[in-house]
């Protein structure tokens, strides 16, 4: 196979583990309740969408967004942030973030234009406390936006520029990819230079508190915090790790458990409220999406229980658990997978949308 920017595929050995696949697994019961999503689409848009009950009804036009990569939504305020991933803005070589109102009838800019980051495609955002964070691959940097009591984005942001490389092709330098907000900081992937950050803000400004070196050529990309640990997909070496958080000082500590996974390509992570249950959505070495469970000890220990093929999906791009369901944004449109008594039912898409590439609900 030939390995290309655009291309994260990676061999695993025949020792890692599969988790029992399973077509169809009947669910007694329905998601309830309504709830609004968010998705950002390759063509250049984000569409608001009121869910109830499984049924999809659109809300309000679409607003513009030139690579919606990245989605976060305000955790108190009804406020919507979304990247624009591109290569230029303001004729100069970054790309740029923007903030919308989450209004009656779907979204509405709160700002004349974007505000410029100082690197290139910005891919994740995490809301931490007043402070928008943004990781930007192109220019190996993390962007720290703060934010005015209304959530507007303030104009000046800072960088936390990141050196450093892996063995792989794809890591050349230092590749910011995703983030997570914590009680105590934002925790980020770095999959060029095979580190997990733990970022903490003073005054707006990101400094790394405590950070993680991975195996060489893990290329970590997803994360999710589960209780007092981290686990963070590998995308290279098909994997998860688990990372200890210290509950006082939030300082990431040592790898207790890495698991390899039987995937071609691992993509984004969701967990249960319980912290107990962690879901991975990736590509398997037939080309299918797959969703897979697994369970997660008080002792970091993570164990496989079942996986899904969820048809039409396309490559997977962002899932998040909304009440008893994991939502799958991936290039076929967003795909619904039923989860009942901590088992996972057979997938649907039920939003067509092609390239759906970010989503959030709230």
């Amino acid at each position: 196979m030939i390995w290309t920017r655009r291309t994260f595929v990676s061999a695993l050995s025949a020792a890692a583990v599969v988790a029992p696949k399973f077509s169809s697994v009947a669910v007694a019961e329905a998601p309830s309740g309504s709830f609004r999503a968010f998705v950002g689409a390759s063509d250049g848009t984000v569409m608001a969408y009121r869910v109830s009950d499984g049924a999809w009804r659109q809300d309000g036009a679409a607003v513009v967004a030139a690579s919606p990569r990245g989605l976060a939504l305000h955790p108190t305020l009804p406020v919507l942030y979304a990247t624009d991933a591109v290569d230029g803005h303001g004729d100069r070589p970054r790309g740029s973030v923007a903030a919308f109102r989450v209004t009656g009838s779907g979204l509405a800019a709160m700002n004349v234009e974007g505000m410029a980051l100082s690197a290139t495609a910005p891919s994740h955002l995490s809301v931490v406390d007043d402070v928008l964070l943004v990781s930007s691959a192109g220019g190996g940097a993390y962007n720290a936006f703060g934010l005015a009591e209304d959530g507007a984005l303030l104009p000046v942001a800072s960088a936390l520029k990141q050196i450093g490389s892996g063995p792989h092709v794809l890591q050349e330098k230092a590749h910011p990819h995703a983030s997570v907000a914590g009680e105590l900081g934002a925790y980020a992937s770095d999959f060029g230079s095979d580190r997990v950050n733990h970022l903490v803000f003073t005054e707006g400004i990101a400094s790394v508190a405590s950070r993680v070196s991975l195996p060489a050529g893990s290329g970590p990309g997803h994360l999710v915090l589960a209780g007092s640990h981290l686990v963070v997909a590998s995308r290279l070496s098909a994997g998860l790790t688990v990372l200890p958080v210290d509950q006082t000082s939030g300082r990431l500590e040592a790898a207790v458990h890495a698991l390899p996974v039987a995937l071609a390509e691992c993509g984004p992570l969701a967990v249960n409220g319980s912290g107990n249950r962690i879901y991975l959505a990736g590509v398997d070495h037939a080309g299918e999406t797959v969703v897979a469970s697994f369970g997660l000890s008080s002792g970091g220990r993570l164990r496989a229980l079942q996986s899904v093929t969820v048809a039409g999906a396309g490559r997977p791009e962002q899932m998040v658990l909304a009440g008893k369901e994991l939502l799958l944004a991936g290039a076929g449109g967003v795909s619904r997978i039923p989860v009942f008594a901590g088992r996972l039912g057979e997938g649907a898409l039920v939003l067509p949308k092609a390239g759906a590439v970010s989503l959030v609900v709230g």
